[in-house]
């Protein structure tokens, strides 16, 4: 019989392990095919107990594990339900197919050793964030997800540019986790227990002060913003995700900034219980913040996705748009707007790391990011740039990729609550999106204007590559093809969260 309970809570310690085990590796054994299999092998099995473990909770199981048997609240323990398990095996899906296309794309870099080991402890620190049920672990883990992406963000140290991009990230990352440190402590001062399930019994029992409760509330939202990029926290992500390593970008812009989302939907759970009265009005106040602040988002990243040069920066103000439609369904409290937001995290990760990968592979071979740059180079890689156009075509919302039925979501979330201004934001901002994504495809299809005497490049993906566009492309249909079954999933994780609050 499987131990489900093993299985789930030591995926984080064996990311861990091998992290570990590669730059030992590397001294004792100077051949890069060995750490390239111990780096493979450490995403394949956990994207198999991922998804051994999601199989489990999907039928509407839940797990529960405590450390070195100390049971909660002093114990540290991980529980997995359908919406964090969900959550997971999306990490923990593209992580995997990411994987395979760094393991071409680290024959490019000197210091590939130290980027195998910051992706599998960035890897585990998401999913430890995932999994805990413990606020200060959440701070812990971020932590531990912070400081790997800080320093996966400044891997090329030899550009000034990516060394300020990540030392600004990391500044604000610290400014801000700190600021969640203080406000975790305060409210333990009231309730005298860290983990979230007894801090929801707590301030049921213990006259928890309006006070404390709205700043650490405050606190929490600011945080989350900042690490989903979500408007006035915005303004770090396209630097830092532009100066990363494309599978670095690719797992920052795909999976980490959703980050902000999951612990503004975890801690909605102790909102609600600070009084019946002042519950009411705090969720009025912030639900209407976040669809303000992610509706900005929205515009901000159609206008600059649509005047940018840089195709990375591109598609790191595509994320910030993305992100917009994401907060903007949170926003909504209803489990219809939940399931809209987690349909379209899904359909953002899968398309935004096909489209760095496939972005990225173009950008190596002619070492320039400057789209008139690379004007005719898509006909010389028709393969890649074939990738490249499903991808965009997704984040789009075209059919019949799967990016369509999210949007459409959104749109019915917002209708169904007679939120029409913000129904016609999403039709608006997908609408003026395409502009913005067509015009990268139209550039690197394009003839260029000053023809130079360059001989063609003949396209050769290596086998790694090919593999990891055609499992992403292949997902982006898979979503669509299944989405009866994934929209009745997510919605029901939807009406679960909202019963648990």
């Amino acid at each position: 019989m499987i131990d489900y309970q093993t299985l789930f809570s030591l995926t984080p310690l064996l990311l861990v392990f091998n992290a570990v085990i590669i730059p030992l590796a590397s001294v004792v054994y100077k051949k890069k095919v060995l750490l390239e299999l111990v780096f493979s092998i450490a995403l394949a099995v956990n994207f198999l107990l991922t998804s051994l473990v999601f199989l489990r909770i999907s039928t509407g199981a839940t797990i529960d594990y405590c450390f070195a048997g100390w049971s909660k609240p002093l114990g540290i323990c991980y529980s997995v339900n359908a919406y964090n398990g969900f959550i997971a095996f999306l990490v923990s899906s593209i992580a995997l197919a990411i994987g395979l296309y760094s393991i071409w794309y680290s024959r490019h870099l000197r210091n590939y050793v130290y980027f195998y080991t910051l992706y599998l402890i960035h890897l585990s620190g998401l999913l430890g964030f995932i999994y805990t049920t413990d606020i200060f672990n959440i701070y812990v883990m971020i932590e531990v997800v912070g400081l790997s992406a800080y320093s996966l963000v400044s891997l090329h140290h030899h550009r000034l540019k990516a060394l300020v991009s990540s030392i600004r990230y990391a500044l604000l990352g610290a400014l801000y986790s700190i600021l969640f440190l203080f406000s975790i402590i305060l409210l333990y001062n009231y309730v005298g227990v860290l983990s979230i399930d007894y801090i929801i019994y707590r301030t049921a029992v213990v006259d928890l002060s309006i006070e404390v409760a709205i700043i650490f509330i405050l606190v929490t939202i600011w945080f989350s913003l900042f690490l989903s990029a979500i408007f006035p926290n915005h303004f770090w992500l396209p630097d830092a995700h532009t100066e990363a390593p494309i599978p670095a970008s690719a797992i920052l812009s795909g999976l980490t900034v959703i980050a902000g989302f999951y612990l503004v939907s975890r801690i909605m759970r102790i909102i609600i219980l600070v009084d019946s009265y002042y519950a009411v009005g705090i969720n009025y106040i912030l639900s209407n913040i976040l669809l303000v602040f992610s509706t900005i988002n929205v515009f901000y990243g159609v206008v600059m996705l649509s005047i940018e040069d840089d195709v990375k920066r591109i598609l790191a103000y595509s994320t910030l748009l993305n992100m917009g439609y994401i907060f903007m369904g949170l926003s909504l409290g209803t489990p219809l707007g939940i399931a809209a937001s987690l349909l379209h995290i899904l359909n953002h990760s899968i398309g935004k790391a096909l489209a760095f990968l496939s972005i990225g592979y173009i950008i190596r071979k002619y070492r320039t990011r400057n789209i008139y740059s690379l004007e005719g180079k898509g006909r010389e890689n028709p393969v890649t740039t074939l990738f490249l156009a499903i991808a965009l075509l997704h984040l789009i919302g075209i059919p019949p990729t799967g990016g369509f039925y999210s949007k459409l979501l959104l749109f019915q979330a917002f209708v169904e609550v007679g939120a029409y201004y913000s129904a016609i934001t999403v039709v608006i901002g997908t609408a003026l999106s395409v502009y913005g994504y067509t015009r990268l495809l139209e550039h690197l299809w394009h003839p260029p204007v000053y023809p130079t005497l360059e001989s063609k490049r003949v396209e050769h993906l290596p086998v790694t590559v090919l593999a990891s566009f055609t499992v992403l492309a292949t997902s982006i249909f898979l979503v669509s093809i299944l989405y009866p079954s994934i929209n009745e999933f997510l919605i029901n994780i939807g009406i679960e969260l909202f019963e648990a609050l």
